[in-house]
């Protein structure tokens, strides 16, 4: 193990996780790159309004899929972060401000969808992405209120159509949340240094890169030994979530064996199931390995190891005069995500599939004019009441 040089004390308490973390950048650029990932996400969708078959690899590449799954490996280097620097024993406030984050721009984007919708159906057919047809049943009372808790991991209720379309990715983030709210609320009530005199001593930031590693295992064996368990399918984006817990590490000084024993495996995972993914999330078989050499396969594997790459320069980076821009464009990456469906609904709807690159443009800046306000409006009053919240002000 690295020994820690002078000023650089060794992390052995969860207090000193915070300690550590206050020497890295206090402001890393991120913002950007989640506004282009949502911005990706949304390209992606755009060519459900092209008949043509002229641009048809860029469409196969689905830059989409590489932009959702780069959210999930930013998303466990941030939450690691947050949770090192601002809610260490405080599990409630960080599922509270979790919760701050995700379900009111849900809610206001499923108010927007269903009113929209509703107001529209009786001018014309509607049909989203998939060919499904709209119909007057869908604002059945009982839907809208199973859309209202089509954002938990669990719904005890099975909406007929769901509105906020594209919604597997949020549900994935919560899921992960809880599972670090439950990190926390243990932590809470257990010492922070993990010993069995002359037996065992294991570390805070040791403990989260074995929590990892049992992660990753307990991923391996849903996947690959098909074991038929609740969330199989969410269990499927682990590796990507760890990945982004070992870059954090690795950037606060921690880059012990362990740490990169996990990073690695989880890179390896990453690839065994993103080139399955992008291929139809097929079987670990003949088909899957023939499918390694096309270019629609290694484009976007390329492409997905540039975004990780990403998340590692970028925590490495400060340039305050850029912070202004970077905030704002990290606050309209998620209503963005959010209310894009919507708008491809209307367009596929009254347009049809075209085949015209310009109709592709207008559906991509009408997103950008309906999620920016949209942030405004309902994140923006939001944040002086999450800073309250992480008792610091971003």
């Amino acid at each position: 193990m690295r020994k820690p040089g002078p000023g650089h004390p060794r992390p052995d308490s969860v207090g000193d996780v915070a300690d550590l973390d206050s020497r890295s950048p206090r402001y890393r650029l991120f913002g950007t790159f989640r506004f282009t990932l949502a911005l990706a996400v949304v390209f992606s969708h755009s060519w459900a309004l092209r008949s043509d078959r002229a641009d048809e690899f860029v469409n196969r590449v689905g830059v989409g899929n590489v932009a959702v799954l780069g959210f999930f490996a930013l998303s466990g280097f941030i939450i690691s972060e947050a949770v090192s620097g601002f809610y260490v024993g405080r599990p409630g406030a960080f599922i509270g401000n979790r919760s701050l984050r995700i379900l009111p721009p849900y809610f206001a984007a499923l108010a927007l969808a269903v009113l929209t919708l509703r107001i529209t159906v009786s001018a014309t057919p509607l049909f989203n992405q998939n060919g499904v047809n709209i119909v007057a049943e869908y604002f059945d009372v009982g839907n809208l209120i199973a859309n209202v808790f089509a954002v938990l991991p669990v719904n005890p209720l099975s909406p007929e159509y769901t509105f906020v379309e594209f919604l597997f990715a949020v549900v994935v983030e919560m899921i992960f949340y809880l599972v670090v709210f439950g990190v926390i609320a243990s932590h809470k009530f257990s010492k922070a240094r993990i010993s069995l005199p002359g037996i065992l001593r294991v570390d805070a930031l040791d403990a989260i890169a074995w929590l990892g590693l049992a992660a990753l295992l307990v991923h391996s064996c849903v996947e690959y030994l098909a074991l038929q368990v609740p969330f199989a399918f969410h269990i499927s984006f682990t590796p990507y979530f760890i990945v982004g817990v070992t870059l954090f590490l690795a950037a606060t000084g921690r880059r012990n064996a362990l740490v990169k024993t996990v990073g690695s495996l989880a890179l390896l995972l990453i690839l065994l199931h993103f080139t399955s993914y992008t291929q139809g999330h097929i079987p670990r078989d003949g088909r899957w390995l023939n499918g390694l050499t096309e270019t629609v396969v290694l484009v976007p594997t390329v492409l997905m190891v540039m975004v990780i790459t990403g998340i590692a320069v970028l925590a490495q980076l400060e340039v305050p005069r850029l912070q202004a821009l970077d905030k704002r464009l990290g606050l309209y990456s998620y209503s963005l995500y959010l209310n894009h469906a919507i708008l491809l609904t209307l367009f596929l709807s009254f347009a049809g599939r075209s085949g015209q690159s310009g109709l592709q443009a207008a559906f991509i800046a009408s997103s950008l004019v309906v999620a920016i306000p949209m942030a405004e409006i309902v994140e923006g009053p939001l944040r002086s009441v999450r800073d309250r919240v992480r008792r610091k002000s971003l």
